[in-house]
């Protein structure tokens, strides 16, 4: 019964009067003046009809109260006024020593708002310690990932933003340093090869391992290139400069680094294969039943999907196979050979072989070994991940894709096996490095030329010259003087040369039209012989570096009275130009043509030489730093090196690390965790439908302490990171300062232990010194009154309405009996029954109920009535009746509540209560929760349904009801049985007990429930967070049977978006007219306050047109709608196009065939809510 009864008697006072006056004329013979005029019987019959309105209006509200009567007999109340709540930061005064206390009951105040005449005053709720220890480090370890977030910034306030709890951003380091000074230190640019002696040189090179050194300022990369060699990984760094003098790990020298750039998480097993396929049958999720090779007939491929971790680079992949029915080979003389191989785009790529004779019949380079010998046993089958495994699309289905395939024709079993159980896993080869031999090639800065000569002349090469002059003729010479620091056997020289008139210069370039062609020769000691040039058709026409090779015994001789090493260069083909001469033309005159010289200028040369390799040298030192841990291993000249240069994440689960500057006192500690709520879409039942409750996320608080990370006793609010929250505990006696990231803090870590998230949990800040205050006044023992021994005694509270969790205790002349003082203290706690210091005045606390109708008595029983504070006891029958005393009943407990303790952030910061040490209060989120008496409309419609479902969820409307008593949060809920159940579809016939496909359907079917929530909120789209939903689901989970699959999400969204164009009904409102009409759309599309009626709109209820032309017309100042259109999106990742398509119908497209059930189950579940509008103001004509 939700709407109003009907009227017992419909009257009103103009029916009254005209009935009256009726009668008064029949019966009296009065009748009313005939001009209209009211004289004194009108009067009294106008008196009459009001006190019978009266009377019949105090009839037609009978059956209300009646109906509200009833509602109170079955125990039915108005929820009280809930009070705000907010999480208060307190903030240590600056300079203090000690840690500060604020007790309980600690008063913070909001000033009046506009309109309002009093503060609004929170209480803490529990004692706080404010620690001196301050959060310096918050930093997220993503293990299955190998990466790691620092979020010190966000999590202390620095950073206003959101972050993943257990998701990183960056790959945590895996790099080895290498020092060899005073190698990796001498001046010049030089090749630098290391030699890595180790047995796993082939691995080192599959693995992307990037080189770099240190500049003075920071890490700059580094051109490598690398060969694997027998027992050693050579690795060549070209270029590298003089490296300048670093710090790592407290030794200061020229560093080398290389660096691992792929993750290395910590090894793992027992991870569920993502996909199973046999023969050309679809894949198919669990491996537990499966025949590999056909279950009859025997097939020739199985086929088996690992997960992303498992394909690591570099990994050993392990698969435990476990059978149900043991694989046997036809002919015991002819084994079972599988070949297995891994897809690689459209190849397969063959791994190994093995055999039921031989685990490995061919390992391969991957090292493929099987234990199982080809399905004939329990075993393992375990091989080396190949450089080039993708995740590949292979029958609808992306993975890294396995096959094993039988190789011989014919039934190669006699038995086909079928599997019980597989799993992956995976560990790391990890090379190891036994020593380093670095060697050099370097090249000096360049020089310039000593001496040079063109002929005899010497030349000035510090200015431009000509190097075979202004005229140059056949077999002119230039010579050119090569350093003798840059010449020794074997060594190819460079040479450098900057024309002044190169074709791209600031003058005319060297003419080339004459083919001038040079030669190069040096001084052998006993002739000039040939030197090797790489470009052999250059002459000095453009800018050049030329790599030159001496001839054997280059050797000094004198040129111009100078002794060097001499090059020389020689004019001997073709022309720079010719000189002035005359040509004769064909009438026998002479004319004269001008010189044609353009020969080369160089500004400058510039001489440079690359040394062979110098003799390797042992590096001394090398330092490995593998999560954030540096190692320095020093080279022992009578011991080899052991070292593994790369090793794995130690720990295996994701945690969140928290960094504090120095250990907690052992006192009580607050944490308070600002969950982020989540995105809609993450809790729509396109995304939380599947999940299982048994596989929830399972965390674990620790510290570091003495002996290692120790369990922490925390008591955490936040319900695995469901809901934002106070994480308490004592602060442990031996938290040890450690260095974790390479940072040395007193650290705390939340570690994910067991199981995945439905929702990746997000935060957005971690708040130590923080406690909840709620917008209540605590009223301590407040003497109620004196016990009269008078049977329904009652009294009232000086202050209402009264929140929940008053303590009434009342002084009685003697200790209760003891079966009587178990009672009590089974249902009030431990401090039941306080005994003063004269044993005959004992105080017991009594116990409310919401009536007596279950009191007997001697039950110490009260009610309340939280509106007015009224308390009273039994009358000796139902309830103990109150023994005499004087001042012998008191009360404690707390008024307040209501809507006005909503406050913005920043408000609650007056601190009433004085509490050394304490410089000021802060909060950094809105206090929020607090509501007023739930309105009686709410209470009529509540207050039947507890009738229906006495407790417990049976149909969905019961699902639905108790979903909404669950919490005030709880504004819609909307409840889904399966769709198309039909119990008469688990019926099996006798005679064909075989169960069919409607069958297995049915039985799917059976059982689920879905339950969607919408919280009580005014965002444009109303989330629930992912503790409401716990809460909602557990609850629901304590009052359903023990076989309903249950599933509580949020609502799925439609965005409407509308772009209309409307026309004022003024030219003066044509400025305003527009936003006026976008925020009424945002009110009028709004989830739960929106709709034509305000009350919101109905799951699956799309806006019509109408609707939408109605309400924008019906704003003020709009003379009409000109045009209006109207989109509609669906929030969905799987069906999103699909759903479209069905929202942007036309009514002229409605008869067409209907969408598929699956669609409608989606809408069904939908809330539309409003999107950005575009409103477009034009002036009629």
């Amino acid at each position: 019964m939700t709407g109003q009864p009907p009227p017992i008697d419909p009257r009103d006072r103009d029916d009254l009067v005209a009935q009256t006056t009726a009668l008064a004329t029949r019966y009296s013979g009065w009748q009313p003046p005939a001009d209209g005029r009211a004289d004194a019987g009108q009067a009294l019959i106008g008196v009459f009809a009001r006190f019978a309105e009266l009377v019949v209006q105090r009839l037609n509200q009978v059956p209300e109260r009646d109906y509200l009567a009833f509602l109170n007999l079955i125990g039915t109340q108005p929820s009280p006024p809930l009070p705000a709540r907010v999480p208060l930061t307190f903030q240590l005064a600056e300079g203090s020593r000690t840690d500060a206390l604020a007790p309980a009951g600690t008063q913070v105040a909001a000033a009046p708002l506009e309109g309002e005449d009093d503060e609004v005053v929170f209480e803490t709720g529990t004692d706080l310690v404010v620690t001196r220890a301050q959060l310096r480090a918050v930093l997220v370890d993503d293990a299955p990932g190998d990466s790691y977030a620092d979020r010190s910034a966000e999590a202390t306030g620095g950073l206003d933003e959101p972050w993943l709890v257990l998701t990183g951003d960056g790959p945590r380091p895996h790099q080895l340093f290498v020092a060899c000074d005073p190698v990796l230190t001498a001046e010049g640019t030089k090749d630098v090869t290391l030699a890595l002696a180790t047995e796993d040189g082939a691995l080192l090179d599959e693995w992307p391992i990037s080189w770099a050194y240190w500049d003075g300022a920071q890490w700059q990369p580094a051109h490598a290139g690398s060969t694997p060699q027998d027992g050693a990984w050579t690795v060549t760094l070209t270029g590298l400069p003089q490296l300048p003098p670093y710090d790592v790990n407290g030794i200061s020298a020229g560093w080398l680094r290389a660096q691992l750039d792929v993750p290395l998480p910590h090894g793992a097993s027992g991870l569920p294969i993502d996909a199973v396929a046999t023969g050309s049958r679809a894949p198919q999720d669990s491996a537990g039943g499966v025949f590999p090779f056909g279950e009859s007939d025997q097939g020739r491929f199985f086929y088996l999907s690992a997960g992303a971790s498992v394909a690591a680079l570099g990994a050993t992949v392990r698969l435990a196979v476990t059978l149900t029915r043991p694989g046997q080979a036809g002919d015991p003389a002819t084994p079972v050979r599988l070949v297995w191989s891994y897809k690689d785009g459209d190849e397969w790529r063959r791994l190994g072989e093995s055999s039921t004779a031989a685990e490995t019949a061919d390992a391969g380079d991957a090292r493929l070994r099987d234990g199982t010998l080809a399905m004939t046993r329990d075993g393992e089958v375990s091989f080396r991940v190949p450089a080039d495994w993708p995740a590949e699309l292979f029958q609808g289905r992306s993975g890294h894709w396995l096959r094993a395939e039988i190789v011989q024709d014919g039934a190669a079993y006699a038995t086909l096996p079928q599997l019980a159980s597989l799993t992956a896993g995976y560990d790391w080869d990890l090379p190891t490095v036994t020593g380093i031999e670095v060697r050099t090639q370097t090249e000096p800065e360049p020089v310039a030329p000593p001496a040079a000569f063109a002929g005899g002349t010497p030349l000035d090469v510090t200015k431009d010259f000509h190097p075979f002059g202004e005229q140059p003729r056949f077999n002119d010479t230039f010579y050119l003087a090569c350093p003798q620091s840059l010449v020794w056997p074997g060594a190819d020289l460079t040479l450098k040369v900057t024309l002044t008139n190169s074709p791209d210069g600031p003058v005319p370039p060297v003419l080339t039209d004459g083919d001038p062609r040079i030669v190069w020769e040096a001084w052998d000691g006993a002739r000039w012989r040939p030197v090797a040039v790489d470009d052999t058709g250059y002459a000095f026409t453009a800018d050049a570096t030329l790599l030159l090779t001496p001839p054997d015994g280059f050797a000094r001789t004198e040129v111009g009275g100078v002794e060097e090493y001499w090059l020389r260069i020689r004019l001997i083909g073709g022309d720079y130009g010719v000189a002035a001469h005359y040509t004769r033309n064909d009438d026998g005159t002479y004319e004269l043509v001008d010189a044609t010289f353009a020969p080369p200028v160089i500004t400058t040369l510039s001489w440079s030489s690359r040394q062979g390799l110098t003799a390797p040298v042992a590096a001394p030192v090398c330092v490995t730093n593998n999560d954030f841990r540096l190692v320095t291993h020093l080279r022992d000249p009578g011991t080899p090196w052991s070292v593994i240069p790369f090793t794995p994440h130690p720990e295996p689960d994701p945690a969140l690390y928290l960094g504090f500057d120095q250990p907690f006192d052992t006192r009580p500690v607050t944490l308070y965790l600002q969950v982020e709520p989540p995105e809609p879409e993450d809790v729509a039942a396109d995304r939380l439908a599947g999940t299982d409750p048994a596989d929830r996320a399972g965390l674990v608080w620790e510290y570091s302490g003495t002996d290692g990370w120790q369990p922490l006793a925390a008591v955490d609010e936040t319900a695995a990171l469901a809901d934002r929250g106070m994480v308490r505990f004592v602060g442990p006696s031996d938290l040890t300062a450690r260095e974790y990231f390479g940072q040395s803090r007193c650290w705390l870590r939340l570690r994910l232990r067991h199981g995945t998230f439905p929702v990746p949990p997000r935060l957005r800040r971690v708040l130590p010194n923080t406690t909840w205050a709620t917008q209540a006044v605590t009223v301590t023992d407040e003497i109620l009154g004196s016990g009269t021994a008078e049977a329904g005694q009652s009294l009232t509270t000086a202050q209402n309405p009264v929140l929940a969790g008053q303590r009434l205790v009342v002084r009685e002349p003697e200790r209760p009996a003891a079966e009587e003082e178990a009672e009590l203290t089974e249902a009030e706690g431990a401090d039941a029954v306080t005994v003063t210091e004269d044993p005959e005045q004992v105080w017991v606390r009594w116990h409310e109920v919401t009536d007596f109708y279950r009191s007997g008595p001697q039950d110490r029983h009260y009610t309340i009535d939280p509106r007015t504070g009224e308390i009273r006891f039994g009358d000796g029958q139902a309830g103990r009746v109150v023994p005499r005393g004087q001042n012998n009943i008191r009360v404690t407990y707390r008024t307040g509540g209501g809507e006005e303790g909503n406050r913005a952030e920043g408000t609650v910061v007056t601190l009433k209560s004085a509490v050394p040490s304490i410089d000021s209060v802060t909060h950094d989120e809105p206090a929020s929760g607090g509501s007023a008496w739930e309105p009686l409309d709410r209470v009529r419609e509540r207050g039947p349904r507890a009738l229906r479902h006495r407790d417990r969820a049976v149909t969905a409307e019961d699902f639905q009801d108790l979903a909404f008593a669950c919490s005030a949060e709880v504004a819609r809920v909307r409840a889904w049985p399966p769709s198309r159940f039909d119990p008469f579809d688990l019926w099996l016939d006798p005679a064909d007990p075989q169960p069919g496909s409607a069958h297995a359907e049915a039985e799917a079917d059976a059982g689920r429930v879905g339950v969607v929530v919408v919280p009580d909120s005014s965002a444009p789209r109303p989330v629930p967070g992912l503790g409401l939903l716990r809460r909602v689901e557990e609850y629901l989970r304590a009052r359903c049977g023990p076989t309903t699959a249950l599933w509580v999400t949020g609502p799925e969204w439609i965005e409407v978006t509308v772009a209309a164009t409307v026309v004022p009904s003024s030219p003066d409102v044509a400025g305003t007219v527009g936003g006026q009409v976008e925020q009424t759309l945002e009110r009028f599309l709004h989830p739960l306050t929106g709709g034509p009626d305000g009350a919101g709109w109905a799951f699956g209820r799309e806006p019509h047109r109408s609707d939408l032309y109605a309400a924008i017309e019906a704003v003020d100042g709009v003379d009409h709608v000109h045009a209006l259109e109207v989109t509609q999106v669906a929030h969905s990742d799987e069906l999103g196009d699909r759903l479209d398509a069905v929202l942007g119908r036309t009514l002229a497209q409605s008869a067409a065939e209907p969408a598929a059930a699956e669609l409608t189950r989606w809408l069904e579940r939908a809330l539309v809510y409003s999107g950005r509008h575009q409103i477009t103001v034009i002036l009629g004509a």
